[in-house]
């Protein structure tokens, strides 16, 4: 940050540190710094949203994973996770949708790699997962 205090990267990535040191105000407030410099950086909407999401502010944690969704094309972690806010915001027919979008075979309009944790977060969320 000392030498590229102007780098978006750094920005946010200082926002991801202070979400896991449980700073979720800085972090956000960090992250959002981050988006003045570039909009349309899918993490830093990622990472404000997790922050959103630990402080219970849904209405701003669905508009940030809206873009991240939206700006990562459609990126299956970004997705899952989308489908966790809407599971802890009550949105459970929605975030059901999003689970079998995630579950279907060639994951389309859906692209990339799915974590099997971020699918396990989901289903739990969900109520869904049953251990094996």
């Amino acid at each position: 940050m000392e030498l590229d205090p102007l780098s978006v990267i750094a920005n946010a990535a200082l926002g991801w540190v202070l979400y896991y040191a449980g700073d979720y105000e800085r972090a956000i407030a960090q992250c959002t710094r981050a988006l003045e410099l570039n909009p349309d950086f899918a993490l830093a909407h990622l990472w404000r949203a997790l922050a959103h999401e630990e402080l219970g502010q849904y209405d701003a944690l669905l508009s940030d994973f809206d873009h991240a969704v939206k700006l990562s094309g459609g990126s299956a972690i970004h997705v899952a996770l989308r489908g966790r806010a809407l599971a802890g915001a009550g949105r459970h027919e929605e975030a059901l949708s999003l689970l079998q979008r995630l579950d279907q075979a060639g994951q389309r309009p859906v692209s990339g790699y799915v974590p099997p944790f971020e699918m396990a977060k989901l289903h739990e969320r969900l109520g869904t997962w049953t251990p094996l």
